[in-house]
């Protein structure tokens, strides 16, 4: 879904193989795609859960209001600081072509091939739908993103805007600073969700070398006493926020930063022992492409069917299809080689002889 635990020369990035190839790299990085893993179920199950309070098919007693607020406070702005992690890597390993062809290629082509697939689906099946689309918003999708792709658009902005100053430390501090900080007054989707997630991904790579170098220097004990730490800080300021309706940009930014930390913890401790959390998180890019247009088919399939109807079953099932059948696809694709393709990138699996 970004750039992955093991970046290729060309900055195209391969979690997928290294990952379950286990190759030394990839052993010393599982935890970033154990951390995408957790994520990327936080991205589903988030998605999910909006669907059915935009449609009233969920029940008042599973309090969705707020598992969408506590979800939505960090599950973005984590992908945005892994993607940081190892953006500086890949650049420092690629020529300036290379750098700008694999963007392009890794976050601009899917960007626009799944936008394009998801309106034509989304137009043809206008009844099973909540938010109806027309060919206007086909025309937009170069200024307006659509669904959840707005996030490969503002990750490659982000991408970008840090290539342009060199990876520069100094000036990526101070953009940082400035987008906290200045209020910013924008018309443009992409310009102001660019702008709010950058902000994390500056701060991934101004971190990169020191989270990267000394996360395997840490002792379970120490990562299980920061986790837990994090977690309730990220707690303790989110009631904060909800009670005293604070809306400020370094507010939202220290409590989405606690939810990071809270959750790299775990994955460090986890490492690669979480053989699915690593699966899932080398397979992020397929899932998150997929898992609208899967989860759509699905609660319109229970839609039709009475007795499958209800609102727990169909969250569970949802969910479930949203991770699992985006892996399947991808395995199938992989096999047969068109993966990449496709914009869909994931573990290489290879043709038994």
């Amino acid at each position: 879904m970004l750039d992955q635990a093991t970046a290729s020369p060309s900055g195209t990035g391969d979690s997928a193989s290294s990952t379950l190839q286990a190759g030394s790299a990839a052993k010393r990085l599982a935890w970033l795609d154990a951390a995408k893993g957790m994520g990327i179920i936080l991205v589903v199950y988030g998605h999910q859960l909006r669907a059915q309070m935009t449609s009233g098919a969920i029940d008042p007693s599973w309090h969705a209001p707020l598992q969408d607020a506590l979800i939505y406070a960090f599950h973005m702005p984590l992908f945005f600081f892994i993607a940081g992690l190892t953006v500086e890597r890949t650049f420092n390993k690629a020529t300036a072509r290379q750098f700008v062809t694999s963007r392009l290629v890794s976050l601009m082509y899917p960007y626009f091939l799944w936008s394009l697939v998801s309106l034509a689906l989304a137009m043809a099946g206008h009844r099973f739908v909540n938010h109806q689309v027309g060919v206007d918003d086909v025309v937009a999708i170069a200024w307006r993103p659509v669904f959840q792709y707005w996030f490969l658009y503002a990750l490659f902005v982000c991408q970008m805007l840090a290539f342009i100053v060199g990876m520069r430390h100094v000036v990526l501090t101070l953009i940082t600073v400035a987008a906290l900080t200045i209020p910013l007054d924008a018309r443009n989707p992409v310009l102001i969700e660019s702008m709010i997630c950058f902000p994390f991904f500056a701060t991934g790579i101004l971190l990169s070398r020191k989270v990267i170098k000394s996360a395997d220097g840490f002792a379970h004990g120490q990562l299980a006493t920061c986790g837990v730490v994090s977690a309730a800080a990220f707690v303790a300021l989110f009631f904060v926020r909800s009670a005293f309706h604070i809306d400020h940009t370094l507010f939202k930014f220290a409590l989405a930063a606690c939810g990071i930390a809270a959750v790299l913890a775990l994955a460090i401790v986890l490492g690669g022992r979480s053989r699915l959390l690593v699966l899932l998180g080398a397979t992020s890019m397929s899932i998150f492409v997929l898992h609208t247009i899967v989860q759509t088919a699905i609660r319109s399939g229970l839609n039709l069917l009475p007795w499958f109807n209800d609102n727990i079953i169909q969250l569970v099932c949802c969910v479930i299809g949203g991770v699992a059948v985006p892996i399947g696809i991808q395995r199938v694709l992989s096999i047969v080689g068109i993966g990449r393709q496709l914009g869909l990138s994931g573990p290489n699996y290879r043709r038994r002889a």
